[in-house]
């Protein structure tokens, strides 16, 4: 699997499942648990459209996070 950095994936909302979209709060606290060397169980998806633009497929609040923590 790529690797790429939050920065570079987009989270477009019209792929976003949840009716409410990401949770601000929830991002933040789980932006905390990277800040303080904590790690999630699995990766944000990603997938790659034909334009080649990289877009969250699976894990916006975990994508969130990542980006708040840097």
């Amino acid at each position: 699997p790529e690797v790429l950095a939050a920065g570079d994936v987009l989270a477009d909302p019209l792929v976003q499942q949840r009716a409410d979209g990401v949770d601000e709060g929830w991002a933040a606290e789980l932006a905390q648990v990277l800040r303080d060397g904590g790690s999630f169980r699995d990766a944000p998806l990603a997938f790659r459209d034909d334009a080649g633009v990289y877009r969250v497929a699976s894990g916006f609040h975990r994508h969130r996070a990542s980006a708040i923590a840097g």
